[in-house]
């Protein structure tokens, strides 16, 4: 399997949700990932595991929301 910086492409991510703390990936690698997306958000939440949906439904699914709403505006 190739790595992502060999095969010169970008992923298009509008937003990503990560945990704060996050065990198993930590911020240094989650900012990293901005090198591979043409576009990124990234909205940390607190107090909120590896597993944000199922740590935080609510937040999460307001903010997929809040995410569908601006893509549908687009």
């Amino acid at each position: 399997m190739k790595d992502l910086k060999t095969l010169n492409t970008k992923v298009r991510v509008q937003v990503l949700l990560h945990g704060d703390p996050d065990e198993a990936i930590d911020r240094k690698t989650i900012e990293g990932s901005q090198s591979f997306c043409t576009q990124i958000d990234i909205r940390y939440i607190e107090n909120t595991g590896h597993f944000v949906a199922q740590d935080q439904p609510e937040v999460v699914n307001g903010l997929v929301l809040e995410f569908l709403k601006q893509a549908d505006r687009q």
